[in-house]
C-alpha cells in the first residue's frame, strides 16, 4: 500500500521494500533535515531495498522563476506562478509579496 507522512512524525509502522518521493520533494525537505530524513528512511526501507527520488538543481528551479502554469480539466482551472526563493533554492507558490 502507499502511506504518506510528514517528516517529523515518519514512522511506517514497521520495514519496506521501498519508498519513493516524487515531484521533485526532496527538493523542499530543508537542508538540515535531510540527514534525518535519510536516517529515518534507512530505518524502514529493508536491507537490499530501495529509495527512489528526484530532484531538480536550483538553476532549473531558477529559470522557471515568474513562469505562468495553468492546468485546466473540465471544472477545474488551476493558475499559478512560480517563484524562486534563493534562499531556499525552491519554487514557492501562493505567498504574498509583503
Amino acid at each position: 500500500g502507499v502511506q504518506t507522512c510528514a517528516l517529523p512524525i515518519l514512522d511506517l509502522y514497521g520495514t519496506v521494500d521501498a519508498a519513493v518521493c516524487s515531484l521533485d520533494g526532496m527538493n523542499y525537505i530543508p537542508a538540515e533535515e535531510l540527514p534525518e530524513l535519510f536516517h529515518r528512511l534507512h530505518l524502514f526501507i529493508r536491507p537490499e531495498g530501495l529509495l527512489i527520488f528526484d530532484i531538480r538543481a536550483p538553476e532549473f528551479l531558477r529559470a522557471l522563476d515568474g513562469d505562468i502554469f495553468v492546468d485546466e480539466k473540465e471544472d477545474v482551472l488551476c493558475l499559478w506562478r512560480a517563484d524562486f526563493d534563493e534562499e531556499l533554492s525552491a519554487i514557492v507558490y501562493g505567498r504574498s509579496e509583503e
